[in-house]
Parts: structure tokens; sequence; C-alpha cells
């Protein structure tokens, strides 16, 4: 009932601990299915809120994949792309009535994945689920999830910055430039994915006390692939 949604929202807002709410989150039923997995969306919000790095990232623990004097490079899972593909999606059909195969390719694109029209048209008739000609806003998510993640969460890397200026540097370089145009190749440049400022987001909680990251208050995630690190370092 609406009733108890909120009193469980509650109960996960006031913990005074984040250890409560893990041993709350993971808690398995009958199935092996945890409760974070299997609540009702503003419960899991809530959880994600006071568990995750601003309610989204799930830093992977150890050391850093590069630390410099400026920035402090770690692994991570974005626990919300499927929410994130869903929103693609519903910004495509904004302006269209049937999500078409522009759309497709588009999307994939600002994810660096450059797909020819037989490919994508193949993606199109197997993800179309119900044989209607077309994706719904499920077909596509579920279609990203498994080309994008490997059918698994989608691991990023967080790139923090502790100078604003070599951060809004590394943003241009990496996005578009004022003529709309593309900065440098996709298909060399790892491209972003998101961008965060700490002196306006606010987050519950910094991650790693052990990097000491209270310094660095803006964020760059990219992509994650052992192919692209090199790149990501520059």
């Amino acid at each position: 009932s609406k009733e108890l949604v909120e009193q469980v929202e509650h109960l996960v807002k006031e913990c005074k601990g984040t250890s409560d709410v893990e041993v709350l989150a993971h808690a398995k039923d009958s199935y092996g299915r945890t409760a974070i997995e299997v609540a009702v969306p503003k419960i899991k919000k809530a959880m994600q809120k006071r568990l995750l790095f601003l309610g989204r990232y799930d830093i992977v623990k150890g050391t850093p994949i590069h630390k410099s004097a400026t920035s402090v490079i770690v692994k991570a899972y974005d626990a919300i792309a499927h929410e994130e593909y869903k929103r693609k999606y519903q910004e495509a059909m904004k302006e269209h009535d049937v999500f078409t195969i522009h759309n497709l390719k588009s999307i994939l694109s600002e994810y660096g994945m450059e797909v020819d029209k037989k490919l994508l048209k193949d993606m199109m008739e197997r993800y179309d689920t119900d044989s209607d000609k077309k994706l719904s806003e499920d077909e596509f998510a579920n279609l990203c999830t498994e080309i994008l993640d490997g059918g698994h969460k989608r691991t990023i890397v967080l790139k923090f910055f502790s100078n604003k200026t070599q951060f809004d540097r590394e943003v241009d370089s990496r996005g578009q430039r004022k003529d709309g145009k593309d900065a440098l190749d996709k298909k060399f440049v790892v491209q972003i994915l998101e961008t965060h400022d700490l002196t306006k987001e606010k987050p519950e909680l910094m991650p790693r006390p052990d990097l000491n990251l209270k310094g660095y208050k803006h964020i760059i995630t990219m992509p994650y692939a052992d192919r692209n690190l090199d790149t990501i370092f520059r």
C-alpha cells in the first residue's frame, strides 16, 4: 500500500548509519533476491541515495586506476543505467511518434558506438520482442543493457578533479565545439557520459574515505574498457 511504502521510505531515510541500510537492502527473500532488487521505485531510490555515491554510483574498492596531484580515477558501477536508457528514449520520442533506426544510431553514437545500417536493422528486429515493427521504451532499454553493458551493470570510470580549469578543459576536449561538431573523433576519444559539480549537487556522503576526495569537486564519468584507459588518463 502507499502508506506502507511511505513508512519504509521514511525508515530508510532516518537510519543513522549506512550499515543498517545495507543490512536491509541486501536481505534476501526465499528466491535469493535482495530487497533492493525487488523494491518498488520509491524505496529503491531511497536505499540508493543512502548507499551509493550521488544515489547511483557503486565505487569499486581497492587501488584507484590512476591518481595524480589533480585527478583521481576509480572504477564504478552505474546502478541507474537502465533508467537512464529509458530517459534517452523518452527524449527521442518528444520529436517522433515512432522510435526509428535513426534514433537508435544517434543514441548509440552518443555512447561511442558507431554501427552500420545493416547491423542497426538487425538490432531493431532482434529486440522488437512483440514484432510490432518498432521499439518500445522497455525494448530499447533492454537493447542498450545487452549491447552496451553485456547484460550486466554498466561499468564506468569516475574521474575526479581538484582543479576546475583542468576539468573544464577536459570536458571541452571530449565534448562538442561551439559550432556543434565533435571536438575530437569519437572513434579515438572516450566520450563523457555525465558531469557532476559537487559544489551544487551536495552528496550525502563522499566515497572512498581512504582516497581523501573532499577537495575533488568536479567529476566526469566515462565508459570503462581496458583499451580505453590510456586515453582516459590524458
